[in-house]
């Protein structure tokens, strides 16, 4: 059923959940294009033990295209508080999510430099 919906998502920036058959979120993940995030879930080259118990678990995948990878981080941050899925380990234990760094340099030199990042503690910035 899920491998059905992967043609019809789009290669949009977004979230996607994958939802256990009790109808709650189990995964909730975010993707530069939803298509080829949720299908590489599929490929069993890359599959690890953590995503074939997921799939195993997993009755359906939805999913909420955004206008941007930054609003999609966002979103996933809010759902993951929020339905404290158990396949996500990190963001769940009550900590601010996200800390934006402004600087104007630009995007390509914070990028290539490793300093766009998302931190769940305050102790994890290293300066």
């Amino acid at each position: 059923m899920i491998t059905k919906k992967i043609a019809q998502m789009p290669l949009l920036p977004g979230v996607y959940i994958f939802k256990g058959s009790d109808g709650e979120p189990i995964y909730i993940g975010k993707a530069k294009s939803l298509k080829k995030r949720v299908a590489s879930y599929f490929n069993p080259k890359n599959q690890s033990w953590k995503t074939t118990l997921l799939l195993s678990e997993a009755v359906s995948c939805e999913h909420i295209v955004t206008k941007s990878e930054n609003e999609a981080l966002i979103i996933e941050a809010e759902l993951i508080k929020k339905h404290q899925p158990k396949f996500n380990t990190l963001l769940k234990d009550g900590q601010p999510f996200v800390y934006l760094m402004i600087s104007p340099f630009g995007k390509n030199i914070l990028r290539q430099a490793c300093m766009l990042k998302v931190y769940t503690k305050i102790s994890d910035l290293k300066c």
